[in-house]
């Protein structure tokens, strides 16, 4: 029978964590569910840890890749492995709360102008200390994808990773962008709101794992987060709901600036962006971007012991 959910996992060198990953999907309160590992050309133990899971568990597939692929290829894969109607992303690293699935997906089926259900996150850290809730807001429920697009625009991915949301197969026929790679998710989004509404919970339903060989973390080192927001800067906001008023358009600026500076301080040499809306300010914004990592390297001084 095809599954109503495909929980999708992209992995790649998670063995320490895949297992983990795993049991949280299977543990799911909506049980109608296939469990799809895509796996990258792992070159640690992911398949002896995934293989025992899915003898196991006949909702567990099992999908090497037949050659190492980009993150979002893997990603695009998953969605072409996937048979349920809805899918569910799962990173390797991270955890699911028993009624994830079930919550998302009652939303997705009593609110069908809904193309994107997302929900609160926790962060956490390798030794599975909680530090922090994240949500796109405080409260709950629904409003128009534009209006998502808008606030995520402006003041970053309030959304959230892939493991936060579920959607419909059929609104992502067009798949995760290779142009992007830090931003790709969040590109992703955008393109499934354009034309329909977004539903937040503030539930925290999913966790998090912060560690140092996060994909967002290396890419953050290659440099491509400013380059992934020229691009996104270029694409959306000539669009009618993204004008944006002064203080948005100034916020613009300041982020990308701030963006260059966190990347010049791990090593990138990048000039400042010309993606910006006040060309006039670059110097300025520069300016502002180095007081405030002044200001955050004093505090995290201060606060170490």
């Amino acid at each position: 029978m095809t599954p109503a959910v495909s929980i999708c996992v992209p992995a790649y060198n998670h063995g320490a964590f895949i297992a983990e990953a795993l049991e949280s999907a299977l543990a799911q309160s909506f049980g109608d569910i296939e469990v799809i590992v895509s796996d990258n050309r792992s070159t640690d133990d992911t398949r002896a840890v995934v293989e025992p899971l899915q003898r196991r568990d006949p909702r567990v597939r099992y999908e090497p890749a037949p050659e190492h692929l980009p993150m979002q290829a893997n990603f695009n894969r998953c969605l072409e492995l996937a048979r349920g109607e809805y899918v569910k992303f799962l990173s390797a690293d991270d955890l699911l709360e028993t009624s994830c699935v079930e919550r998302l997906l009652g939303v997705l089926q009593g609110r069908p102008k809904v193309t994107l259900a997302a929900c609160a996150r926790r962060t956490f850290g390798g030794g599975s200390v909680r530090t922090r809730v994240l949500r796109y807001a405080d409260g709950e429920g629904a409003c128009s994808g534009q209006a998502a697009i808008r606030r995520c625009f402006f003041l970053g991915n309030l959304i959230g990773e892939p493991t936060v949301v579920m959607f419909r197969r059929a609104d992502a026929q067009g798949g995760f962008s290779l142009r992007y790679l830090q931003l790709v998710d969040l590109e992703m989004w955008f393109r499934l709101l354009e034309d329909g509404e977004f539903s937040f919970t503030s539930e925290v339903l999913c966790s998090i794992r912060e560690h140092g060989d996060q994909a967002t973390r290396r890419s953050l080192a290659s440099g491509r987060g400013s380059a992934d927001k020229e691009l996104l800067f270029t694409e959306f906001s000539g669009k009618p709901y993204l004008r944006g008023n002064l203080y948005e358009r100034l916020l613009w600026d300041f982020r990308m600036a701030w963006t260059v500076r966190r990347e010049r301080a791990a090593g990138q040499v990048r000039a400042p962006s010309t993606a910006v809306y006040f060309q006039g300010l670059r110097a300025p914004m520069t300016g502002a971007a180095e007081i405030a990592w002044a200001i955050r390297g004093r505090r995290i001084e201060s606060s170490q012991p």
